[in-house]
């Protein structure tokens, strides 16, 4: 949910409010929604370009690293399935993603763009560490803080419904992601230094602070007339959210949570108090009504680990020991003559959500009013109607919280992206798959698509599901067998296995049929220097990670300076590749990690970005949204196909994203492809450097993808013929990055690490 204001209120008192405190040796439960939104604002990479999962997988990496050296065993839960009580609230944050990636440029920042395979993207990595993950049937805050509760462990979160739960909680920017000798340093929020500041307040009655101040299912401008009733903090420099909850919290110090829940219903005229009653009553529960199933799929092993670590923090023994003077009061409060401003906005709501605040206060009071009255019954019962595997799959973290909103809403929501606005919504091109998830979802039905329309609407179409030749739905797909499940996602995607799935490694196949289906579709951008990009991303990210780790870090080049200036003394250059015998499979196992160590140099300038592109104001000969804009499409076909093959269970091996993708390398591969024969220029960019294992796996992946996709990856031919005849008179002006991908071609410079345009960040 989120309460309004709450967390700047805190924030503003961070000394009294927070304590230091050291994590070691205990469980901890993480909330994964906001861990995914801020580790994507914190990776400094460029999500202009549409996301670079790679460096997110790696920034995970390094965070549940440093936790498992301290001892923390993380429990990592993700929100569920979307509640129709919320219905507005989410339309409404979607409206602001299309305002706010308007105008978006590689030097424009914009905090609520998060890119729409995030959370899948988070949650497999997570998995792939080993990590406990698991999943809500709804949103997860009470789940959260009840796994907390019985663990006696500590919430590490964005959402500032934490500080009215009975539970240690720690913000997210308030721990440092390091081990020292005393633990992993944080600091810690306990319920009780509230109510110390505010002496004779009650824990019953902090529910009632979340319902008047407002959060996601009521606006607080519901409860402007009984909050005009309320004495106001005398301090004119404080902001108007910060005064409400003072105001709120000194007058609930003196109420008992009857008395004061009588109060704020009788200041409602007579015919809307039942409704009242009801809404609040619903808000409430989700604070107090603290029960879940999710501890029992936390595997065994964890809880013994849990079970017999030594715990240094424990919920009774931290509140003693975190507990505040009662000396301090709100007096201290009436005196600050601190002036606060705009403080930490982007932590009052949901970490995802925040950034953007859409001006819809005149429907939001009815809504909270009507809509967001419902209570979770609906809900309980669509939850019980799912078939019971998928249900333990989903609260594993093995089935999308996408198709769970699909199931309960009949409602697909496509995602916002960075896009080119006068063209087609870009995730229109998955269409019809997603047409076929709904089918096995829903049956045979229409649904509600939502999607950007034009520059500033998000807007739903009611579309046909699709059906299989054969009955699928949910309940029987466990019974159908393996094969039958790989000819159905054949059929949606309208392509043929072939030989792909026997000579690709297996999780590559998923993304590779998403790269077909999205460039043979009739409404699709893609270019052959598109294709080549994405085959590209195979090699440079997948195969070479795979080989020698992760080469993009700071300092990567510099510590292997000696030994790549000795490899390229050693290759053999300019050899020409012989391919015999094209199976991807065996060229992928025969790659040499000394040429991919010789790759690294020539490689990386491919990951950052023109100094000019990170101006504010970019003009549209330097910054390509039509470039952006197709592999957004590509991005999109890649999550429906990811989707539909999850909820077939699983017909191919699982993709994670994080190993195959970064949209920035992406960008900067096709600028420099366009004005280049793609399988020419890449080929020999290979056999030039000496990297001829390399060059046997690109042309065996050109090959395969020859069988399935022959004009994209033939037709650049004549047109290459034509631009070499004018070589000498045409320069190619449209790419602003080709100062710094140059720097590939000449293999005698050697990359500047002490460069900051020429490595990436430390992460």
């Amino acid at each position: 949910m989120g309460v309004s204001g709450l967390t700047s209120f805190l924030y503003r008192k961070e000394d009294v409010y927070f304590k230091k405190f050291y994590l070691k040796n205990t469980p901890l439960v993480i909330d994964g929604n906001s861990l995914a939104a801020y580790v994507s604002t914190h990776i400094g990479g460029y999500m202009t370009f549409g996301g670079d999962y790679d460096r997110l997988g790696a920034r995970l990496e390094y965070i549940f690293t440093m936790l498992a050296s301290c001892g923390i065993v993380p429990i990592v839960i993700f929100d569920g399935s979307a509640e129709k009580k919320k219905y507005k609230t989410i339309i409404a944050r979607f409206v602001g993603r299309v305002l706010g990636l308007y105008n978006v440029s590689p030097g424009y920042y914009c905090a609520q763009f998060f890119p729409i395979m995030l959370r899948a993207a988070v949650r497999n990595k997570l998995r792939s560490l080993g990590v406990t993950v698991l999943q809500s049937d709804f949103e997860a805050d009470r789940e959260i803080a009840a796994v907390a509760d019985k663990l006696n462990a500590p919430v590490l979160s964005n959402d500032s419904d934490f500080f009215i739960f009975n539970v240690l909680y720690i913000p997210l920017g308030m721990i440092e992601f390091k081990v020292e000798k005393a633990g992993m340093p944080c600091l810690i929020f306990s319920v009780e230094n509230l109510l110390c500041r505010y002496d004779g307040l009650e824990k019953d009655v902090l529910p009632l602070l979340s319902v008047v101040a407002g959060n996601d299912y009521c606006s607080g401008s519901v409860f402007l007339n009984f909050l005009g009733k309320l004495s106001k903090c005398s301090n004119s420099s404080f902001s108007r959210s910060y005064k409400t909850i003072h105001s709120v919290l000194y007058w609930l110090k003196t109420e008992s949570y009857d008395s004061a829940f009588e109060k704020i219903v009788s200041s409602f005229p007579a015919k809307q108090r039942k409704t009242i009653k009801k809404l609040i009553k619903n808000i409430v529960k989700g604070y107090t009504d603290l029960e879940t199933s999710l501890v029992d799929y936390i595997p065994e092993e964890k809880l013994n680990n849990i079970k017999n670590a030594e715990k240094d923090i424990t919920l009774s023994e931290g509140i003693a020991a975190l507990t505040i003077s009662e000396e301090s009061t709100e007096s201290d409060i009436e005196n600050d003559d601190e002036i606060e401003s705009n403080v930490i906005h982007c932590q009052d709501d949901d970490a995802e959500e925040c950034t953007f605040s859409l001006n819809v206060e005149s429907d939001e009071c009815t809504f909270g009013l009507k809509n967001d009255s419902e209570d979770d019954s609906e809900n309980e019962v669509k939850t019980e109607q799912l078939p019971s595997w998928v249900l333990e799959r989903s609260r594993v973290g093995q089935f999308d919280a996408v198709c769970l909103t699909l199931y309960n809403l009949k409602s697909f929501f496509m995602n916002p992206q960075i896009e080119e606005y006068n063209m087609e919504y870009a995730g229109i091109v998955a269409l019809p798959v997603i047409q076929y998830l709904a089918g096995v979802v829903l049956g045979e039905t229409e649904f509600s698509l939502w999607s950007r329309a034009n520059t500033n609407k998000y807007e739903a179409t009611s579309v046909k599901t699709s059906q299989f030749s054969v009955n699928v739905t949910l309940e029987n797909i466990p019974k159908i067998n393996g094969s039958l499940r790989k000819q159905l996602l054949m059929q949606a995607l309208n392509i043929e296995d072939g030989r792909l799935s026997k000579e690709c490694p297996e999780e590559w196949v998923i993304y590779l049929f998403s790269v077909i289906f999205w460039a043979k579709s009739p409404s699709s951008s893609a270019k052959p220097y598109h294709v080549y990009s994405l085959i590209m991303v195979l090699i440079a990210i997948t195969t070479m990670d795979h080989k020698i780790g992760y080469y993009r870090k700071k300092n990567y080049l510099q510590r292997n300076k000696n030994k790549i200036m000795l490899l390229k003394s050693n290759c053999k250059k300019n050899v020409k590749t012989e391919v015999t015998n094209p199976s991807v499979k065996k060229a992928h196992s025969k790659v040499s990690k000394d040429e991919c160590l010789l790759m690294t140099e020539s490689l990386t300038p491919y990951f950052m970005i023109d100094r000019t592109l990170r101006c504010r104001k970019v003009s549209s000969t330097k910054f390509s949204k039509a470039i952006v804009h197709a592999f957004s499409e590509f991005q999109a076909c890649l999550q429906s196909v990811m989707l539909l093959n999850e909820v077939l269970g699983m017909a191919y091996a699982p993709t994670d994203i994080t190993k195959i993708y970064n949209g920035t390398f992406l960008y900067n591969m096709t600028v420099k492809l366009m004005s280049k024969s793609c399988y020419t220029f890449l080929r020999s960019f290979f056999e030039q450097k000496g990297a001829s294992s390399l060059a046997k796996l690109f042309v065996s992946l050109c090959e395969i993808l020859k069988d399935y996709l022959p004009e994209i990856m033939t037709s650049e031919c004549s047109k290459v013929k034509k631009r070499k005849a004018n070589k000498s008179k045409k320069k190619v002006t449209t790419v602003s990055v080709e100062s710094t991908i140059d720097l590939v071609e000449d293999t005698n410079d050697f990359v500047d690490p002490n460069n900051k345009f020429n490595l990436l960040s430390c992460l």
